[in-house]
């Protein structure tokens, strides 16, 4: 045996045991710090309902889409939706409960002619919008990407936002917009921290070619927002429609009618709720055209066609038949009345 050998002390291997131990303990408490378990505990007592910021439209902590064929006026409606959250006024028939810091991206509209105008015309001066952080084409990366996400979480948090808005989200990605593999690594990069941070992002899309095939893209798509809705024209540039097409949230009502005002200020009133106002704001509207028009309610479908088109409108055959037949009986109760 090599006397020059140095045997380690008795308690050297025991001192080592000890040491690895400590270093284990240290290193799960970090474990625990970084990947922190679900409180089954505090969940299972947590009967609050969900919050919502404007019913049933934006739900706070959580991801929506809102899409529309182009030009149908999905920015205006959600310029004022952000606004209202921001200022606290009411919107859409709710009045927030309190005033959201709300961050809006806006890769599309020019912010003198289209977002002050419009700003303007629904009432609104510059010290109301202090809570509303508008970044206009920022030079910002590509939301797909590692970097994107980055900007866009470094803006909320040096803005202090709870709120986001993407308008919209074609403008700000790099990959094809009809590859699953682009929305996938926007929600690994993006949404992810998105939810991780419990802000509620609304994103502004555009339907395809055939708007009831829904947004326009990969199937992936959808498949991270709890809400998609969809923004349809019942009547040119007056009367729309709001569907909700999916949800994985209880969503109370999933069709509203809206009326597009202009005075006193720019606004849009809800007329109704459900496929059944959407349906009678139809038939509404197509009864004033044609009243508008001089038609005699005795008139038939060729002269109501003809006064439809006359204005750029038209309806579908039971939309039609029914205004024409609600015109008709309204004439004849009306004579029976006076006689």
């Amino acid at each position: 045996m090599n006397e020059d050998y140095a045997q380690p002390p008795e308690d050297y291997w025991t001192g080592r045991a000890e040491e690895d131990a400590t270093q284990a303990e240290v290193n799960d408490a970090a474990v625990r710090r970084v990947f922190p378990t679900l409180d089954w505990a505090k969940l299972w007592d947590d009967e609050s309902e969900q919050e919502w910021i404007v019913e049933p439209i934006l739900p706070a902590r959580r991801m929506v889409a809102l899409y529309s064929p182009p030009k149908t006026g999905k920015s205006l409606l959600m310029l004022e939706i952000a606004a209202a959250i921001a200022a606290r006024k009411p919107v859409l028939g709710v009045t927030p409960a309190r005033k959201y810091r709300t961050l809006y991206v806006d890769f599309e509209n020019d912010p003198k002619e289209d977002v002050v105008k419009r700003l303007k015309a629904m009432g609104y001066g510059p010290t109301e919008l202090e809570n509303l952080c508008y970044l206009s084409f920022p030079n910002m990366g590509s939301l797909d990407t590692e970097q994107g996400a980055l900007d866009l979480m470094a803006a909320i948090d040096a803005y202090k936002c709870e709120v986001a808005v993407i308008d919209t989200i074609s403008r700000a990605i790099e990959g094809e917009e009809n590859e699953n593999n682009t929305w996938l690594r926007f929600y690994r990069h993006t949404g992810y921290k998105i939810k991780q941070q419990g802000v509620s992002l609304i994103r502004l899309d555009h339907s395809g070619k055939d708007e009831t095939k829904g947004q326009r893209g990969g199937s992936a798509k959808g498949g991270d927002v709890d809400a998609v809705w969809r923004l349809s024209q019942v009547t040119k540039d007056t009367t729309y429609r709001l569907d909700c097409e999916m949800n994985r949230m209880p969503v109370g009502e999933k069709t509203l009618v809206l009326h597009r005002v202009t005075s006193p200020y720019l606004h849009h009133r809800v007329d109704g709720a459900g496929r059944k106002a959407a349906y009678d704001a139809k038939i509404v509207r197509v009864m004033e055209i044609l009243a508008e028009a001089g038609l005699d309610p005795s008139a038939g479908r060729a002269k109501a066609v003809e006064a439809l088109k006359a204005v750029g409108e038209s309806a579908r055959t039971e939309t039609l038949s029914e205004a024409l037949r609600r015109r008709k009986t309204g004439f004849q109760e009306g004579l029976h009345l006076a006689s």
